[in-house]
């Protein structure tokens, strides 16, 4: 049953989400994610005890959020190479934040992975699941599993590198030119037989 507790909880998680993407995880204070929910204090105790619990939950909501896209994805009818172009193309639509903010995922890994390994491995999950995710589509194009899971990955490598660059000149049309270039790339990939 979805009541008022949950609901308040849904917020602060969506809260907390917003304010580690766009002012990281070690900068933004409980008293942040309070004073932005607009929950005193003494009330949001009773929802979470510790920032990283927080956390905790912002990872799996942003988890269920991926398995959701890569869901409705799965759902097209479409080939597997052009699932893969449709992910990858569908990453253009946040071009702004990541020239302005970086990856949520990629810089919440690198910043966590300099203070809490704990949570740098469970965050660590949700690049894997897309990368799992790519590896499987290559598989399904007739790719061998060792071929998929490499061109999983240099996708991966090649979709933060442009985000990184993007964000560190917060120049969007780079890396809306690296994404072009990696779909071109798909294209003569997806035809390469193994």
């Amino acid at each position: 049953m979805y009541n008022k507790g949950t609901a308040t909880r849904t917020h602060i998680i969506n809260t907390a989400n917003n304010l580690f993407y766009h002012q990281g995880f070690n900068q933004t204070s409980f008293t942040d994610i309070a004073q932005s929910a607009g929950i005193p204090k003494g009330n949001f105790y009773h929802y979470f005890k510790t920032k990283e619990e927080i956390l905790e939950d912002v990872i799996q909501q942003r988890i269920k959020n991926i398995e959701n896209q890569l869901n409705n994805i799965e759902e097209l009818n479409l080939q597997p190479a052009d699932r893969i172009r449709f992910f990858i193309s569908a990453l253009k639509n946040n071009k702004n934040g990541f020239a302005q903010y970086g990856c949520p995922v990629g810089s919440i890994i690198t910043e966590l992975g300099k203070t809490q390994l704990a949570l740098k491995t469970k965050s660590k999950m949700i690049l894997e699941l897309i990368q799992n995710w790519l590896s499987s589509q290559f598989q399904q194009s007739g790719k061998h599993k060792t071929t998929a899971n490499t061109l999983s990955r240099h996708i991966m490598v090649r979709i933060q590198g442009a985000i990184v660059i993007a964000h560190a000149y917060e120049d969007k049309s780079c890396f809306t030119e690296e994404i072009n270039q990696l779909l071109e790339w798909i294209d003569k990939e997806a035809s390469n037989a193994e």
